[in-house]
C-alpha cells in the first residue's frame, strides 16, 4: 500500500497494520496459550477447547473475528480503507485490489477452518485447561481493543493514527475514520 504513494493509501496501511498487530498479536499469544496448556502444537492433536479453555477461546474468537475483516472490528475498518484506497488509485491500483481480495477471503477461510475445529470440534486432548489469568488476559485485551477500536474510531485510532501518516507522508494528514460508509462498492467488496 504504501507504494502506492497517495495518502489515502498510506492513512489505510497505517491503519491495517493497526488492526493486524492487534489480532495477530492476540493469535499469537492464544497459540502460545495452546501450546503451553495442551502440551502440543499439533493441530490434528488439538479439538474442542473452547469447552475446556472458554477465555482463551474467546480471544481466539474475537482476534480471528478481526482477521477475518468482519464487521465491527478493526480488521473491518482497515480492509475497507484498503479498498478504497486501492479503488481511487492511479495505475494498477485494481489489480491490487484484486490481489488484496483474495488474500482477504484466504484469510476468512483459515480463521473459520482452523478456529472451528481447534475450538468446537470433538473434545480432546484430556489434559486440556484454562491457563492462568496472567496468560489469557493479554489476548483477550488484543482481540477485545480490535472491537472497540472499530465502534469508536475516532478515540484513540485518529491521533495514534495521524501522527505515524504525517511522519510517512512527511507533512499534515487528515484521517478520517467511521466505521460505516453507507452500502457501497467498498462494503460489498467486504461482504463478498
Amino acid at each position: 500500500m504504501t507504494g502506492v504513494g497517495t495518502t489515502a493509501a498510506i492513512n489505510a496501511a497505517v491503519l491495517y497494520l493497526l488492526a493486524h498487530a492487534l489480532y495477530k498479536g492476540g493469535l499469537f499469544l492464544v497459540a502460545g496459550i495452546i501450546d503451553h496448556e495442551t502440551g502440543t502444537r499439533k493441530i490434528s492433536a488439538l479439538s474442542g477447547l473452547a469447552k475446556k479453555m472458554p477465555f482463551t477461546a474467546v480471544a481466539a474468537m474475537a482476534a480471528s473475528v478481526s482477521m477475518a475483516g468482519l464487521i465491527p472490528t478493526k480488521g473491518f475498518l482497515g480492509k475497507e480503507m484498503l479498498y478504497d484506497a486501492l479503488l481511487n488509485a492511479p495505475g494498477p491500483g485494481v489489480v491490487y485490489l484484486a490481489i488484496l481480495f483474495a488474500a482477504s477471503a484466504l484469510f476468512v477461510v483459515v480463521a473459520l477452518y482452523i478456529g472451528y475445529e481447534i475450538l468446537f470440534g470433538e473434545v480432546r486432548p484430556d489434559k486440556a485447561h484454562e491457563a492462568g489469568k496472567m496468560m489469557f488476559i493479554p489476548p483477550l485485551i488484543l482481540g477485545l481493543a480490535g472491537f472497540l477500536l472499530a465502534v469508536f474510531p475516532q478515540w484513540l485510532s485518529q491521533p495514534l493514527l495521524s501522527g505515524a501518516t504525517d511522519i510517512v507522508m512527511g507533512s499534515a494528514t487528515k484521517l478520517k475514520l467511521k466505521l460505516w460508509h453507507g452500502f457501497n462498492l467498498v462494503f460489498w467488496l467486504s461482504m463478498a
